[in-house]
């Protein structure tokens, strides 16, 4: 029984591990992709598609792409500031990764020692 625990605690630290790591290498590449990032927003389009020009007011539309656009270049102009503050997602995905292996180990000890703890009062019953 106590190898069955074991096992199941080396799978599941593995699979801990390998889902960390992953988490750990998309920050540092969400990081640099942002921090690299344009320096210009694309533009939006001023004029309505000719489908929709009956259903919405010109002036409206114009306004909502015009605020549309401002957000869309501030949101651009703070991208390499958000890439550079998101270096300690890294380091705070493999802190999270220590406190997990430690809960990990530690209901495995209990386990074993629950398991081991059984196994003496049945023989000493029997």
């Amino acid at each position: 029984m106590k190898w069955i625990i074991w096992t199941i605690v080396g799978v599941l630290a593995a699979m801990w591990t390998g889902t960390l790591a992953t988490v750990a290498l998309v920050a540092d590449w969400t990081g640099s992709a942002l921090q690299q990032a344009a320096p210009s927003a694309p533009q939006l389009p001023s004029d309505l598609p000719g489908w929709l020009a009956g259903w919405v007011d010109p002036a409206g539309w114009a306004a909502i792409a015009q605020a549309t656009q401002q957000a869309l270049q501030v949101v651009q102009s703070m991208l390499p500031a958000v890439g550079t503050a998101t270096g300690w997602l890294e380091p705070l995905a493999w802190i999270v990764w220590g406190l997990g292996m430690v809960a990990l180990v530690t209901v495995a000890v209990g386990s074993h020692w629950l398991v081991s703890r059984r196994v003496r009062a049945v023989n000493a019953a029997g």
